[in-house]
């Protein structure tokens, strides 16, 4: 399963709780409206997310989003993690990330990674406590929130390919905004039913 999330705004190195939520925020209703489009989710759901309960060996149950999402409580939020452990899936990324830098970079000196790569995959998972979903609620819409990880771990490989970014700055927009396009490829890691072969 392959599709792509887009995001337009700051993306800091140094980013707290605040900026990574604004983030899942931009990234939610992409999400849901894969939920609710994509012919392969379209199929589990109609099937009913095969869910592994953690027993050993593990026990899979057929239950709905809603009760799905039951599983990922946070600070008022119920999370829907479509890359997640219950679902016995991984994936990997391959990243546009454009920017108002020359190409390149992306390997700091001494060979980091760029820690704004660190802020967007912390973004792209659910949040573990309250303090890193900036101790806010959901809002109209956001039951279940969307999001794309339950757990960064579960990213297995990533690209990144870096450009400029084209558009001209408006009014007291950042230096620091960033636009990306985020090609996302699924797989399970055991597959062992319909549902889970769904994602081959």
């Amino acid at each position: 399963m392959e599709f792509r999330l887009t995001y337009f705004g700051p993306l800091n190195s140094d980013a707290g709780a605040r900026q990574k939520q604004s983030i899942r925020r931009q990234l939610h209703p992409q999400l849901s409206e894969l939920w609710g489009t994509h012919p392969v989710l379209l199929h589990v759901k109609q099937l009913g997310l095969a869910v592994s309960d953690f027993e050993s060996p593990p026990r899979l149950q057929n239950v709905t989003i809603d009760r799905f999402a039951d599983n990922f409580k946070t600070c008022g939020f119920r999370f829907a993690p479509l890359v997640s452990e219950y679902l016995r899936l991984v994936c990997s990324l391959d990243i546009l990330f454009l920017r108002r830098e020359d190409a390149g970079s992306v390997i700091k000196q001494g060979g980091d990674i760029d820690n704004r790569l660190k802020t967007l995959f912390d973004a792209l998972r659910m949040p573990k406590n309250c303090a890193e979903a900036d101790n806010q609620t959901p809002t109209s819409g956001e039951d279940p929130f969307f999001c794309l990880l339950q757990d960064d771990s579960l990213i297995t490989e990533f690209k990144v390919t870096t450009d400029r970014l084209l558009i001209p700055k408006v009014g007291d927009q950042s230096d620091n905004n960033v636009s990306l396009v985020i090609a996302v490829k699924i797989k399970p890691t055991r597959p062992s039913n319909e549902r889970n072969l769904s994602f081959v």
